[in-house]
């Protein structure tokens, strides 16, 4: 569902049509650092990833991570027919113009949380392109006070972060976990990785 929704983000169209083609979008964390993954895992690195292979998804192991790419025309139908095709393969079908499970029958729905004072010039196409897909998102502005007790509650279903990468190596390495998510890998990877990139430095 995640890579369906992503797939619905027409960056290059909001690129250009909103922002004069001033943004560079980035494909890691640690995007232009030495930290940023830019081909496949390497030795050390697979024997990392070991233990968790199989709540992996495959792609890690046989894809260079790029974010989708669009035309840029504002008709992104080649990436709505791939989330489409993944909606349904998940157990979301279409009825009617809604997106329902297949079994349940509950609509796919979710709340876009955003900061009062920030720049949501990009939700409205992107709220577009979702409700092409049957996908309802609503769009909700709260003060800071509300998005940090939400944050801290892990009381939303969607809401953007500006993540600060490292540009140099200054000690402890962050760890980010605002999502709250459930993913075992991260508690079994952190250890090893961040002592391996202790010792390379």
């Amino acid at each position: 569902m995640r890579e369906a929704i992503t797939l619905a983000f027409d960056f290059e169209w909001m690129n250009k049509a909103l922002f004069y083609n001033t943004w560079s979008r980035t494909n890691s964390y640690f995007q232009n650092t030495e930290y940023a993954a830019r081909n496949y895992p390497d030795a050390a690195e697979l024997v990392l990833l070991a233990p968790m292979k199989k709540d992996l998804p495959p792609e890690v192991f046989t894809q260079i991570y790029q974010p989708p790419v669009s035309k840029g025309d504002g008709y992104d139908r080649d990436n709505l027919l791939k989330a489409d095709k993944l909606l349904n393969e998940a157990g979301w079908v279409l009825k009617g113009q809604q997106r329902v499970n297949a079994t349940t029958g509950q609509p796919l729905s979710f709340e876009l949380l955003l900061p009062a004072s920030s720049n949501s010039q990009w939700v409205l196409p992107f709220q577009h392109s979702l409700q092409r897909l049957g996908i309802n998102m609503d769009i909700r502005k709260v003060d800071n006070s509300q998005i940090t007790n939400r944050m801290r509650s892990r009381d939303y279903d969607m809401m953007p972060r500006v993540w600060r990468a490292m540009l140099a190596y200054r000690g402890p390495v962050p760890i980010y976990r605002f999502p709250g998510h459930r993913n075992i890998s991260i508690p079994l990877i952190m250890p090893p990785a961040c002592k391996a990139r202790l010792s390379t430095r």
